[in-house]
């Protein structure tokens, strides 16, 4: 029965790679119904065909060849696959039991491990979802670094809320032994380095950024990242040089909302840079100009500082309401790829260290107080503040 199951479950997610890889889902509609036509009682034409039909929303009718499924077979065949189908329609309370009966039958089936775990992700339940992460990379040697991100998330979350044994230095060793591994994998370096920013550990932020490819360079944003590590350290020659050269690729772009935004966060590094004595108060005043909305509590008319833990594109480091299948990051982005994903809808997940795509042109630039610059304003007001 074991066999029979992992047979049909292999058939599934070959069945279910990305529509690039070979004939689109329309095609294998056509192909999968008319080798039904040709043999109907067989249990695993029925399962891959439902699962084309919730990639191309049509539910009802991947629900009703599950059905036929079951007729044909054991009906604990087709508990894998309706999970797959209420996961994706976010019925987690539905999803759940199935996949637990499938892994109580299949327990080191690592496709139905990391589904569950992605629904427990997406539930909340951030503890048992990071011990089926743990137990899919143990039977999985080959995952990719977005799974490790996202593992490293679930460790983050519980680091803050003070769970035991779990600890911010936990999630950084997690991701160095991870790094070890891959070599390069910018993906978890750069989540490292945002860990590295919250903490306001500048030595170790330059030493990550050194260590990332040397593309990584190319972007105007790893050196805004630097300047501010190097004016946190008070390495003023090293800042102007990473601002000057932050300045200079930007000037080859194109007009777009990140080079407004990317141009105005340097504009504010080198004006801070240009105090000569700094204290609380002038930094404040600088900061007034570049982001009103960034001024400490107690100001006239500024909003209060928030903790912010984000990235440099001012979204959450870790959300539960941006699901995700299965990320695998590419070697230079934020997107991800589908390697032994079950599914083609690509979800959004965190996005992390601020090399981000170019957006659309904007008429008007409103200089967004979010991300990097509320990590390093905290980290730079705590360091002036401590000043003698």
């Amino acid at each position: 029965m074991q066999s029979a199951r992992y047979i049909i479950l292999l058939c599934v997610c070959l069945c279910s790679l990305p529509a690039s890889a070979g004939i689109g889902l329309n095609e294998r509609l056509v192909l999968l119904s008319e080798r039904i036509a040709s043999s109907p009682s067989d249990p695993d034409l029925y399962l891959r065909r439902a699962l084309i039909y919730s990639d191309t929303g049509e539910f009802k009718l991947a629900f009703a060849d599950l059905d036929t499924a079951s007729g044909f077979g054991p009906v604990e065949n087709t508990y894998f696959v309706r999970g797959i189908l209420f996961y994706r329609l976010g019925q987690f309370d539905q999803a759940l039991p199935l996949f637990d009966a499938f892994i109580d039958a299949n327990p080191r089936n690592p496709d139905a491990l990391i589904y569950r775990a992605r629904v427990l992700r997406d539930a909340g339940q951030t503890k048992a979802a990071l011990a089926d992460y743990l137990a899919y990379f143990a039977l999985n040697p080959q995952a990719g670094p977005g799974d490790y991100v996202t593992a490293a998330h679930l460790m983050t979350v519980m680091a803050e809320r003070g769970d035991a044994g779990r600890s911010h230095q936990d999630v950084l060793e997690f991701l160095d032994a991870r790094i070890r591994e891959l070599g390069a994998a910018p993906q978890l370096q750069r989540y490292a380095i945002e860990l590295e920013q919250q903490a306001c550990r500048s030595e170790q932020v330059i030493e990550r950024l050194n260590q990332l490819y040397p593309n990584a360079r190319r972007a105007p944003q790893w050196h805004l990242q630097a300047a501010e590590q190097y004016l946190l350290l008070d390495q003023k020659d090293r800042t102007d040089k990473a601002l000057e050269t932050a300045r200079a690729l930007l000037s080859q772009r194109r007009p777009t909302a990140i080079k407004a935004e990317l141009s105005h966060r340097a504009a504010f590094l080198h004006a801070v840079l240009e105090q000569r004595v700094m204290s609380t108060d002038t930094f404040d005043a600088v900061l007034r100009r570049f982001y009103p909305d960034g001024l400490p509590a107690g100001h006239a008319g500024a909003a209060q500082v928030a903790h912010v833990h984000s990235s440099a594109s001012g979204r959450p480091a870790h959300s539960h309401e941006h699901s995700q299948e299965h990320s695998h990051a590419t070697s230079d982005s934020h997107t991800h790829r589908p390697d032994a994903e079950p599914h083609t809808h690509a979800h959004d997940s965190a996005s992390i260290g601020g090399f981000e795509q170019p957006q659309a042109s904007t008429a008007a630039y409103q200089p967004e107080w979010a991300g990097p610059v509320a990590v390093f304003v905290r980290c730079y007001r705590s360091a002036v503040s401590a000043a003698p």
